[in-house]
């Protein structure tokens, strides 16, 4: 009897990222996103104050804690510009109060990539001008323009969140965490294959099955035939 080895798929559990919590669903209200963005910012930040910046970053990168902060899961790279991560840090802050990438919103407003990025605002009409002066700013095409550190842009939400007289809250981060996963884009799992033994009966089967011969058939006509060759023949064979 012969086996075979089969893989069976076992998926590999990981937590949504902050990209997959935004797609599909609703725009976050404001004082939600405030809390989100300045969770996203504390915790860029505070790689920059390790003397890590990364270069690239996007909503992908980022997961929620256990705490309801910030996880970055990208890799620092060496000699990284920090200015760098301050635009892509702009560009998830506009996904977080808009619902859609600069990318997105160029497309859903029919502006041309040549152009700024849109006015968040108009998007999103609960954004204040203060605000819309934060996103405008990091979201620079001139390095130069853009806060020299993030630790400012921290400080100029909280002073947005003030004036809005709104807290930004952990404790809300982590209610959303808990409801969002079943609205999240469904994405095919890492799987790790695993492998067992099997029978495999189909060669024996194959073995086994021969073709039985087919059966001659005669009809009465052949036979009387086949007869009267036998008798002339045996009767030529006297003379």
């Amino acid at each position: 009897m012969n086996r075979r080895r089969v893989a069976l798929q076992t998926p590999k559990q990981s937590s949504p990222s902050l990209a997959e919590r935004l797609s599909g669903a609703e725009r976050l209200p404001l004082d939600l996103a405030l809390s989100v963005a300045v969770e996203v910012v504390e915790a860029v930040a505070t790689a920059h104050q390790q003397r890590r910046a990364f270069g690239r970053l996007s909503a992908a990168d980022f997961v929620v804690g256990a705490e309801g902060s910030m996880a970055i899961t990208a890799t620092a790279v060496p000699g990284a510009d920090p200015a760098t991560d301050t635009f892509d840090v702009g560009a998830v802050l506009y996904q977080v109060f808009t619902g859609l990438t600069p990318t997105q919103a160029r497309a859903r407003l029919q502006v041309s990539p040549l152009h700024d990025v849109p006015a968040a605002s108009r998007l999103n009409p609960g954004i204040d001008d203060a605000l819309e002066g934060v996103l405008a700013l990091m979201l620079s095409r001139d390095p130069a323009l853009r806060p020299h550190s993030l630790r400012v842009v921290e400080a100029l939400l909280v002073e947005v969140c003030e004036a809005l007289e709104l807290e930004p809250s952990r404790a809300a981060i982590l209610r959303w965490a808990q409801l969002v996963p079943a609205l999240r884009v469904v994405t095919a799992p890492v799987r790790t294959p695993r492998f067992v033994e099997v029978e495999d009966d189909s060669e024996e089967e194959e073995e086994e099955e021969e073709v039985a011969p087919a059966r001659l058939r005669f009809d009465s006509w052949t036979v009387a035939a086949c007869a009267f060759c036998v008798v002339a023949f045996t009767m030529a064979t006297r003379l």
